[in-house]
């Protein structure tokens, strides 16, 4: 669905890069079988919303050492979103990951793709709170909805005190860190 957040959200990612722009797409919490599908998929939104032929587009290789290599070659990275323990056990193979994604680098996430990130989200698929890798020091309230207010009350208790971030279904925020 093309929305006219998604049009801004997708813009955003290489505002400011200097072309071309070398792409990394992550579909680590996704299962592997589906990898390609949304590679070509996220493609075509990027590249219909940007309306850019100087976009190099990376799938990311399922090996660690290979994407830590690309990693190291990308302008910015967009994580997707699915289950967050797939995200977790990629990404906490790699050393130095927090240095390696701030390296001057547009990081973008959705949903489980922000959440790996944060310190702490509410995880709405099991009703908890559960912890991300901490790269960036705040939680995260993905597909949140005005009726949730008691699981973002617990999410705001949980821990020590961090800025709260919820976002609403096609909704984003850009930090700075």
């Amino acid at each position: 669905m093309r929305s006219y957040d998604n049009r801004f959200f997708f813009q955003e990612i290489i505002k400011g890069l200097d072309y071309p722009i070398k792409l990394l797409l992550v579909y680590y919490a996704r299962e592997e079988k589906e990898w390609q599908r949304l590679y070509q998929q996220d493609k075509m939104k990027f590249l219909s919303f940007l309306d850019q032929d100087k976009l190099d587009f990376l799938l990311a290789a399922k090996e660690v050492t290979a994407f830590i290599q690309q990693l190291k070659e990308v302008d910015a990275v967009y994580i997707s979103g699915g289950k967050t323990l797939g995200l977790k056990k990629y990404f906490k193979e790699i050393n130095n990951l927090s240095e390696m994604l701030s390296e001057k680098k547009v990081i973008a996430g959705s949903s489980a793709g922000v959440h790996i990130l944060c310190k702490y989200y509410y995880n709405g698929e099991g009703q908890v709170i559960s912890q991300g890798l901490g790269i960036l020091p705040i939680k995260v309230f993905s597909h949140y909805k005005p009726d949730k207010v008691e699981a973002l009350r617990q999410l705001e208790q949980f821990g020590e005190a961090l800025e709260i971030i919820t976002l609403e279904e096609g909704k984003f925020v850009v930090l700075n860190y």
